[in-house]
């Protein structure tokens, strides 16, 4: 929450959007792997957070992953 949601929208009943996208559209569109790359290696603006928090990545993969549901 603390890091993410600055950015993304990280609410499990969140609204999609692209820009950032949110973590329901990464969860529809993205694929565990994807999303385990970008955490690992991330890309413009986002922070390091899996070096600089020590995060364990597969909790926040997994997270992200649970929030694929079907378009309204």
């Amino acid at each position: 929450m603390e890091w993410c949601s600055n950015c993304h929208n990280v609410a499990a009943d969140g609204q999609m959007k692209q820009d950032p996208p949110s973590f329901a559209a990464i969860a529809m569109y993205r694929s565990p792997g994807y999303i385990r790359s970008n955490i690992v290696a991330p890309h413009g603006a986002m922070p390091d957070i899996a070096n600089v928090l020590g995060l364990n990545v597969d909790d926040l993969v997994a997270y992200i992953t649970s929030l694929d549901r079907p378009l309204d």
